[in-house]
């Protein structure tokens, strides 16, 4: 009874990573830095970054935005916002449309 009930173990842990393996999911990544500064002068800089990526065999997605923020003695001297967007179709290994 014991091999029997290990058997079915084995192969319902199989099949469930199996598509598991077929599962398209989201790769993300954010960031955000502030740097700043005192003495002779003041300064001040935050930048942050966002982007998320997702492919699968036939469409690949990718997202991201970027921001950038700074002054010196109370100057802005960096001020800059970018986004994107990006989507690809994949028909065959070797066609590919890109949109974006």
């Amino acid at each position: 009874m014991n091999k029997l009930s290990l058997g079915i173990l084995v192969a319902a842990t199989g099949v469930a990573s199996a598509v598991a393996q077929d599962e398209v999911k989201w790769d993300k990544s954010a960031s955000f830095g502030v740097t700043l500064t005192r003495g002779n002068s003041e300064t001040m800089l935050a930048a942050a970054n966002f982007q998320a990526d997702r492919k699968g065999s036939e469409n690949e997605v990718s997202l991201g935005a970027t921001a950038t923020y700074g002054s010196n003695d109370g100057t802005v001297n960096a001020n800059y916002i970018r986004g994107f967007g990006q989507y690809n179709r994949l028909y065959t290994t070797s066609c590919l449309v890109i949109s974006g």
